[in-house]
């Protein structure tokens, strides 16, 4: 990076280090403990709209290591970005 850049990143307090908080499994037991319940209704528009839901996002969980079988199972991932 040269000096201009540098500078200006100083100049907003971006070169300075950050904390990142851990992250916390429970925060997910609700949204799991509704998509348990859904799956378990016997309405065919909740049938429908679960359907709906695994064709449109199971590609998107689990490029995220997650899958709709097993919500609260992390499996291996890629981020799609870099992280370092």
């Amino acid at each position: 990076m040269n000096e201009q850049p540098r500078r200006g990143v100083s100049r907003v307090g971006l070169d300075a280090a950050f904390e990142v908080p851990p992250l916390d499994p429970a925060r997910s037991k609700g949204y799991e403990a509704t998509w348990e319940e859904r799956q378990r209704s016997r309405l065919p528009w909740v049938q429908g709209s679960i359907r709906r839901a695994r064709a449109g996002y199971a590609a998107e969980l689990a490029r995220y290591g997650y899958d709709f079988s097993d919500l609260s199972a992390l499996r291996d991932w890629e981020p799609s970005i870099p992280l370092s």
